[in-house]
């Protein structure tokens, strides 16, 4: 904690700054006894570092403020200043589910190292779990985009052709397919 007289004269004018915001210390005499209450002493000046700090502390369990707190820090022993925070993992598990569902909606399953060859060759990163939310978006665009350009979903007509679903004119129609019968 920094000590001097600079500090001192911080504390005195945070004080004063907490008797004007204070609506119940708006009385002279109501501020003096609560100095007094908490220091002994009904003067500022009178007082060291220590019973500042207490008469602060006390003007907080008075609600004036918010009281200090210690600031959150983020363990990043060995990592670059630039260094971009942890993703947050629910997110990261919504896009993966919806990866997860854009693979199954094309020509049967299509498997994980697919989305993973995507990440690969537009990010350069190896693992889907390596990955930021960005990127996963990335890869989601991808496989959307990919479904449209390449066709969709097959399914099975009532006339027992095979029907494929395609992107034609910015919309999705369903096509039969040559030569394939159930």
């Amino acid at each position: 904690m920094r000590r001097g007289k600079d500090y001192r004269n911080a504390l005195i004018r945070k004080i004063q700054v907490a008797r004007r915001e204070m609506p119940g210390l708006d009385d002279d005499v109501t501020y003096r006894a609560v100095l007094e209450r908490v220091t002994g002493k009904d003067s500022l000046r009178a007082m060291n570092l220590t019973q500042l700090d207490q008469v602060i502390h006390e003007f907080h369990a008075l609600g004036w403020g918010k009281p200090p707190r210690a600031k959150a820090s983020r363990d990043t022993h060995g990592l670059p200043k630039n260094f971009p925070p942890k993703p947050d993992p629910k997110a990261t598990a919504l896009l993966m589910t919806k990866i997860e569902a854009l693979l199954a909606d094309k020509d049967g399953f299509v498997p994980w190292s697919y989305a993973s060859a995507i990440l690969k060759r537009m990010y350069r990163v190896e693992r889907l779990e390596w990955a930021t939310p960005t990127q996963l978006r990335g890869v989601i665009t991808a496989l959307s985009k990919g479904g449209k350009r390449k066709g969709g979903q097959t399914a099975l007509g009532e006339d027992g052709r095979v029907y494929k679903r395609v992107w034609r004119g910015n919309q999705w129609k369903w096509e039969p397919q040559e030569d394939a019968r159930a």
